[in-house]
């Protein structure tokens, strides 16, 4: 399944197949920034939930 999502603020994300997303984030050195994934790429997962931590993705360790 195609999907897209956008989370702005602090969240958590998760898309389908051939999914992306993109998830805002709060960085002290730099203020706000984005953090963009794909399923397939840099090991995404399809059905997975993800947090942003130090402006990398990571699973998320309990779904909201």
């Amino acid at each position: 399944m195609n999907s897209l999502a956008v989370v702005c603020g602090t969240g958590k994300v998760m898309v389908g197949e051939r999914g992306a997303f993109a998830v805002a984030y709060f960085s002290d050195s730099d203020g706000w920034r984005f953090a963009t994934g794909k399923v397939g790429e840099n090991g995404i997962e399809a059905n997975t939930w993800y947090e942003v931590i130090d402006g990398k993705f990571i699973k998320a360790t309990c779904t909201p």
